[in-house]
C-alpha cells in the first residue's frame, strides 16, 4: 500500500491514511510501520495506533429518520393486523344461511314471494 499523507509527530514521520481499508492495507501498514494513523472519513476522527491489534468497531445510527421508518412500520403493521380482526369479526356476524329468515322476521305482516321470471313482454302480457 503506497501512503501519500505524513505527519511529523516528536521528530518522526508517521503515515496517515484515510479509511476505507481493507484487511491486506491493514497488514502492510502492520508490516512497514510500527505507529500509523487512520482517518475514519465517515466519523470524522483520527486513531493513532502503535503496533497493536486493530479492532473493528461496529456503529449503529439512530437517526430520526431511521427511527421514524420504524414506528412508522409498527405502526402500519399494527393497524393491518388490526383491520384484518375487524373485518374476520364483521363476517361472523354476518351469515348467509340466516340472512332471509332475519329479513322476513322484520317485514312484520308482508309476505315474501317468488314469481317465475319473465323472458318475453309483448303488448303487456308476460309469458313465463
Amino acid at each position: 500500500m503506497e501512503v501519500k499523507k505524513f505527519i511529523l509527530y516528536k521528530g518522526e514521520k508517521i503515515p496517515y491514511v484515510n479509511t476505507p481499508l481493507s484487511k491486506e492495507a491493514i497488514w502492510s501498514l502492520k508490516d512497514n510501520y510500527d505507529r500509523f494513523i487512520i482517518n475514519d472519513v465517515r466519523r470524522g476522527t483520527a486513531q493513532f495506533y502503535k503496533g497493536e491489534q486493530i479492532n473493528k468497531n461496529y456503529v449503529l445510527d439512530f437517526d430520526f429518520k431511521h427511527v421514524f421508518y420504524t414506528i412508522t412500520s409498527i405502526y402500519a403493521i399494527y393497524k393491518i393486523f388490526r383491520t384484518k380482526r375487524q373485518v374476520k369479526k364483521t363476517i361472523k356476524k354476518y351469515n348467509p344461511i340466516n340472512v332471509k329468515e332475519n329479513f322476513s322476521d322484520s317485514l312484520e305482516g308482508w309476505h315474501i314471494r317468488e314469481e317465475p321470471t319473465v323472458h318475453n313482454v309483448k303488448n303487456g302480457k308476460a309469458k313465463a
